[in-house]
């Protein structure tokens, strides 16, 4: 008589584990700052409206950082009217930083950034001599030589800021 060497269950327990596989690895996915599937759960959530206060955005927030190439960098961003934008001289690496709902990403050595809440916070080290910040395809921010040439007017004065501005 021949008898079966499989155990009773054993395929009720193996979709089980790829479930909760399956399960375990969206939820961290959804976890990690600027993944897509974080807009998508939060798509129906309302959104906080921008705070009128100054950016409090920190280098912690989520955000990127790209080794800086030639002593150059160049960043783009895109952000609704009245997100605050604040560039600073600090860091090692060049770095985009925002709300949660932000979205980050570098490509061919530009760093992006998208947010529909804001503040956005962007780091030049020193070690830049030549930036250029572009907001909703505008040129807002132009360092050359380490100096900065263009910059709409500062909202706000403090260390390493060199300048702070809403977009229009």
């Amino acid at each position: 008589e021949a008898r079966s060497t499989r155990t009773p269950g054993t395929p009720w327990m193996a979709r089980a584990a790829g479930i909760v596989l399956l399960a375990g690895g969206g939820l961290a996915a959804a976890l990690l700052p600027g993944s897509p599937l974080r807009s998508w759960i939060s798509a129906d959530a309302p959104s906080m409206p921008a705070s009128a206060g100054p950016a409090t955005t920190s280098a912690d927030a989520p955000g990127i950082r790209s080794a800086v190439v030639s002593e150059r960098a160049e960043v783009l961003l895109l952000a609704p009217p009245g997100v605050e934008v604040a560039v600073y001289r600090a860091g090692e690496r060049a770095g985009v930083f925002g709300p949660v709902d932000a979205r980050f990403r570098v490509e061919g050595g530009r760093l992006h950034a998208e947010s529909s809440t804001g503040p956005l916070r962007v780091e030049l080290p020193p070690s830049v001599r030549d930036a250029e910040v572009t907001v909703n395809g505008v040129l807002r921010v132009v360092l050359r030589d380490g100096e900065l040439v263009t910059a709409p007017e500062s909202l706000a004065r403090e260390p390493d800021l060199l300048v702070r501005f809403r977009v229009q």
